[in-house]
This record gives structure tokens, sequence and C-alpha cells, in this order.
């Protein structure tokens, strides 16, 4: 039971930071660019000042960086940013359970890459050839990290579902062995005589 509530702490916060992150669409700002708007509204001040304080000094230095660059790609991944802070993963880690701090960790540390590599491709994209190269050097490590940091992701997925399938054939094999039994207690239950299901 205390997995089962472990999990749906850290599943449903990402539901509602997936369908928020849906319910943002494009919209032209004054110079006919494209940028991310909430409920068809652009972020407020207030809600940026708000998002940037929960998040690490460099990682704002990092989106004021990109906000320079372009102001849509920095609205998308400030909004993206929002439920990784700091302050909201701490709250899944609080139990003590190292697994969750690990996964916290991970998650913490993907999203700065992701940050970096929107960078690296601005500033690759406005430089002259020679910083461009050493531009592009950098994005191919930071990706080839985010690239390691997601296929370990997937391994974990998969090394989760391949337990769960265990159990899963397990108890259907149990429930097999046991069909008489469990379809006898059902009569009995149907029947309103649990009494019979008593030692004595």
């Amino acid at each position: 039971m205390k997995k089962i509530i472990i999990l749906l702490l850290l599943v449903l916060p990402m539901l509602k930071t997936a369908a928020q992150a849906i319910a943002f669409t494009p919209g032209p700002d004054q110079n006919g660019l494209q940028i991310w708007q909430q409920g068809g509204r652009e972020i407020s001040k207030e809600e940026e000042e708000k998002i940037l304080s929960m998040l690490s000094k460099e990682t704002r230095a990092k989106l004021e960086e990109i906000k320079k660059y372009s102001k849509e790609k920095y609205q998308r991944l400030l909004i993206n940013n929002r439920f990784f802070s700091g302050t909201n993963l701490e709250v899944f880690a609080a139990g003590g359970n190292n697994s969750i701090k690990l996964y916290n960790e991970n998650l913490r540390k993907e999203k700065d890459i992701e940050i970096d590599v929107e960078l690296l491709a601005l500033k690759c994209k406005s430089s002259d050839k020679e910083a461009a190269q050493k531009y592009k050097n950098e994005l191919s490590s930071k990706l080839s990290e985010l690239f390691d940091i997601r296929e370990s992701k997937k391994h974990d997925e998969l090394a989760q579902l391949e337990k769960r399938i265990k159990d899963l054939r397990e108890s259907l094999q149990e429930r097999h062995d046991n069909k008489q039994e469990i379809i006898q207690r059902r009569i009995q239950e149907l029947l309103g005589n649990p009494k019979n299901l008593n030692w004595e």
C-alpha cells in the first residue's frame, strides 16, 4: 500500500503538468514570433518570477540567456521546469526513500541538460563557423549524456514491467491452483453463509 501511495505521489503531479503543457498553445507576440501561452495568455511577470525563484541560480542564468535568443523557447522551458523545481521534488524524498531521491536527482539532471541543449543549439545557430563548431561539439556531448539518462529510465521501466509480469504470472498460477476453493468461497458469499468459512 505504501508503494502505491508513493507511486501516486510521483505520477499524479506529472500528469497534471503534462495536461497543463498540452493546454499551452502557441500565439504570436508583437513581433510575430510564436510564444507559449497559458490558457490563452502569456505567463504573467508574477508567474515568471515565482517559477524562477524555485530554480537554482545556475538554471535561472541559463534561462535568462535563452530568453535573449528566443522568447518562445524561454517560456516553454520555464513552464516545463515549473514542476521540476527543487522545492516540489524534495516533497517526494521526505520519506527518506533512496530510490525516490535518486529518481528526483536524475529528473533534475535531465531537465538541466535539456536547458543546456537548447542554449547550445541557439548559440550554434547565431555564431560564426569556428564558434559554431565548438558549440556543436558541446551539443553532441550533452545530447549523448541526455540519451544515456533516458535510456537508463527506459531500462528501469522495463525492469518494473518485467517484475509486474512475473508477479501477475505467479498470481494467475496461484488462482488456477486454487480455482475450486475460490469458487466455493464465492458461492458462500453469494448465498450469505460466510460462517461456513470459519474454522470451527
